[in-house]
């Protein structure tokens, strides 16, 4: 969850700010020439959850990751997803939640 944390953390938007963090961390990446301390230090995804990762991307891209959205996006690509998957769906649509409040 390290990894989804972070990535949560980089779009988010601050306050005081009109662009995400990771926009403005890759704008002044851009400027100085080098990574800034928040990219360099990334956690990294692990290994073998890319498919996750990808999987909840798509997922999110059409909304909340509800049981129900599970199902539809089954029954519309016909990925059928383990118990582990959708454990998986869940938590990180749960930290998805935390860090847009």
């Amino acid at each position: 969850m390290k990894f989804a944390d972070y990535q949560f953390w980089l779009d988010g938007i601050p306050p005081d700010q009109k662009i995400s963090r990771r926009a403005s961390l890759e704008q002044a990446e851009k400027s100085l020439g080098r990574k800034p301390r928040e990219l360099k230090n990334a956690p990294p995804i692990p290994e073998g959850c890319e498919y996750l990762w990808h999987l909840f991307i798509d997922m999110k891209n059409a909304g909340p990751v509800t049981y129900s959205e599970m199902v539809a996006f089954r029954e519309m690509t016909g990925v059928h997803l383990s118990p582990f998957e959708v454990d998986c769906m869940r938590r990180l649509d749960e930290s998805w939640k935390r860090a847009n409040r």
